[in-house]
């Protein structure tokens, strides 16, 4: 938590926007997650996550740097 609360403010609203422009795609981001989680196909969903957080929220990779 303090990862986000720690944050910068311009980090914040950068965070929150990312957030709010992923809310489209997110049904089906979540349902291959949840396919791949049920399935035990743990590679794939760490493909899917690396993918998704690097591609959208550069900001909070680099607060979690």
């Amino acid at each position: 938590m303090a990862v986000l609360a720690g944050a910068w403010d311009d980090e914040q609203v950068a965070m929150l926007m990312a957030t709010l422009d992923e809310i489209p795609t997110m049904p089906k981001l979540m349902g291959k997650l949840m396919h791949n989680w049920v399935t035990g196909e743990p590679k794939h969903l760490a493909a899917l996550l690396a993918a998704e957080i690097g591609e959208t929220n550069s900001v909070f990779i680099d607060r979690l740097l």
